[in-house]
């Protein structure tokens, strides 16, 4: 695991507990089941490339909040029996995308195709059920949930082969759950990162490098 992240994640810790006297409960406190005020998010504003997955968004939102998996649901649900069961970063009605845009300081429009469920009908039977993972990509703090398209086995930017599964052999899931929290930012055996401490903050990928998917996103619209 990357030593930043460790540093981010102690920090964070640190600065919650600081919020729960400024705050009331802290996200996620056990004495009720409400929402009260939630302390502001760790992020850099308009750090979201073009096309960026929802779930490698959320994944830099837990890493860079030092979040528990109960503490995701509480961002957007009033109560936590209200979040779905099996939360999951792939469908758009188990993650609030106007909510996540406003705690993000970022405009809804970035999320534009970020998973499976904003692409049209006839696209999503086209789609793996897991993340397909580019590791050069990776290395600039960048996946799409492009990626994971059956028709798409190379890298439109890199021109390398994706991956749907860590060194490890096991495979990426949409999934956060309480495990994944633990290990954010990378697989459960710690062969495989997300993203380092500093393109966790800000992703080092350029315009005219996700250019090269505008061709496969304009399937979308057409």
């Amino acid at each position: 695991e990357d030593p930043g992240l460790r540093r981010c994640r102690r920090d964070r810790c640190g600065q919650r507990a600081q919020a729960a006297d400024g705050f009331g409960r802290c996200i996620g406190s056990q004495s009720s089941p409400k929402i009260m005020q939630i302390p502001p998010l760790s992020w850099v504003p308009g750090t979201i490339a073009d096309y960026a997955s929802l779930w490698y968004t959320l994944n830099r939102v837990v890493v860079l909040n030092s979040l528990r998996a109960s503490e995701i649901g509480d961002l957007f649900y009033e109560k936590r029996s209200d979040v779905p069961k099996g939360f999951t970063a792939e469908t758009e009605s188990f993650v609030p995308i106007e909510k996540l845009a406003l705690l993000l300081g970022e405009d809804p429009a970035v999320f534009r195709l970020s998973h499976r469920n904003s692409f049209p009908l006839w696209m999503r039977p086209f789609f793996y059920g897991v993340p397909g993972i580019c590791l050069q990509c990776l290395q600039l703090g960048y996946h799409t949930d492009l990626f994971s398209l059956k028709l798409l086995e190379i890298c439109p930017i890199h021109g390398c082969e994706l991956r749907r599964t860590c060194h490890c052999g096991a495979p990426f899931n949409y999934r956060i759950t309480r495990i994944d929290c633990v290990a954010a930012g990378g697989c459960r055996c710690g062969r495989m990162g997300l993203f380092t401490s500093e393109t966790c903050r800000v992703p080092s990928i350029s315009k005219s490098e996700t250019k090269f998917l505008d061709p496969i996103a304009g399937l979308a619209a057409t």
